[in-house]
């Protein structure tokens, strides 16, 4: 059974401690021997360097985490007073060593970190608690109250897709796919039968027109007649024009066709449905457009939600089961998640580096001296004990060392 680390330090500390009194005992023991001889001599000078080196590094060692005996030494209790120094120094270097973007990329890429995810949601019972929390999430954010508008971001989306570069081209091209589908002429019959009715409803105002610019010497009721015919024979164009048999209708489908694959006029075209699709996400009428799209879709949302096996997590569910089936039959795919999920971790190490290091300072910042102290000695005071058994055995032995010598040179000089 593995110690813990509090165990382990005062196990540590406490042969350390013992070392030191034992060469203390041993040297003050020495001192009361009469007439010693050399090897009384010999087994003082080891203890007296003993003592000396464990006395050293004792100190240097209480010296980082307090002052030793409570003396304030100076240049001691190191940790406590260059706490600020040392937590920025602790964020910059788990920040600069831990949490470097390509190690990050490196590392979870190893693991296999898409397929990890893919064998855990082709668990049941794990997309089904995604799809229970889900629901919880999206149950409290349909209860806030809030303004109905869409936001801000929805328009500016928009407006940034219509603006795109080509995007003209891509509307001739939608356009010219349906002028060749099977809607054609539902569209055209569509836009001829607007037109029909809207001129049909502006017989009062092309009458007055036709008043307005008439000479004054022209009857008025002539004018009435000949706006009234012209609105007629206008009408009468469109409903020739909305049968599909009649000549009429022919030549005008050739000019669509022909209209819309001419490159000048296909551009033009391009052009007015990409302003119209611009004034219309401007518009208020598009506000209150998608303002009572997402009331009602709010609204069925929370319908729904209410049930515990209802569509919504149904279909959260059987979406991250299917996702993870076909992960699970097509390795490509699962290479590409795993690439783009580590991708993913380094960028987001990448921009969070700065905020983590700031985050581990000021964490340490607000700790307590003695609460530091006790933490960091509690990590690595363990290791410092062994300074401390070394000071106190390489000081013995060396003392022995420089013993020996001595009385070499004396007895050959």
């Amino acid at each position: 059974m593995p110690r813990s680390v509090s165990t382990e330090f005062r196990r540590n500390k406490a042969i350390a401690t013992g070392l030191l009194l034992i060469t203390t005992a041993i040297f003050v023991a020495t001192l009361f021997v009469p007439s010693p001889s050399n090897w009384v001599l010999f087994i003082q000078a080891v203890a007296e360097a003993g003592m000396i080196g464990g006395l050293a590094d004792w100190f240097a060692v209480e010296a980082l985490f307090r002052h030793p005996l409570g003396i304030p030494v100076p240049h001691t209790a190191l940790l406590p007073k260059s706490k600020n120094r040392v937590a920025k120094n602790v964020g910059d270097f788990i920040t600069k060593h831990f949490l470097k973007p390509d190690l990050i990329r490196e590392k979870l890429f190893d693991m296999n970190v898409g397929a990890a995810v893919k064998d855990w949601l082709l668990v049941p019972s794990n997309t089904q608690l995604i799809s229970q929390k889900a629901a919880i999430v999206l149950k409290s954010n349909l209860h806030e109250t809030g303004p109905s508008e869409p936001p801000a971001f929805f328009k500016l989306m928009l407006r940034s897709l219509l603006m795109r570069p080509q995007r003209e081209a891509f509307f001739n091209r939608m356009i010219t796919k349906l002028m060749a589908s099977d809607l054609r002429d539902d569209v055209i019959d569509y836009g001829l039968i607007a037109v029909k009715t809207l001129i049909d409803d502006s017989r009062d105002s092309v009458t007055k027109l036709v008043q307005d610019r008439s000479r004054w010497w022209i009857a008025s009721t002539a004018d009435r007649r000949f706006s009234q015919m012209l609105i007629d024979e206008m009408i009468k164009m469109i409903d020739e024009l909305l049968d599909h048999k009649s000549e009429l209708r022919a030549q005008f489908d050739n000019a669509m066709t022909g209209f819309t694959t001419d490159p000048k006029q296909s551009a033009n075209i391009g052009r007015t449905v990409q302003g119209v699709l611009l004034q219309l996400v401007d518009s208020d009428e598009f506000d209150e457009i998608v303002a009572t799209f997402i009331r009602g879709l709010k609204r069925s949302l929370d319908e729904d939600l209410q049930n515990d096996i209802g569509h919504t997590t149904g279909f959260i569910e059987n979406t991250l089961l299917s996702v993870a089936q076909k992960l699970d039959a097509n390795p490509d795919d699962l290479a590409i998640l795993n690439q783009e999920l580590s991708n993913g971790a380094g960028e987001f190490v990448e921009r969070l580096s700065a905020s983590a290091s700031e985050f581990i300072a000021s964490t340490i910042k607000t700790w307590d001296e003695a609460e530091m102290v006790e933490l960091f000695e509690s990590q690595v005071g363990s290791d410092l004990q062994f300074i401390r058994m070394n000071g106190t055995l390489l000081g013995g032995l060396i003392g022995g060392v420089l013993f020996f010598l001595s009385e070499a040179l004396k007895h050959f000089m």
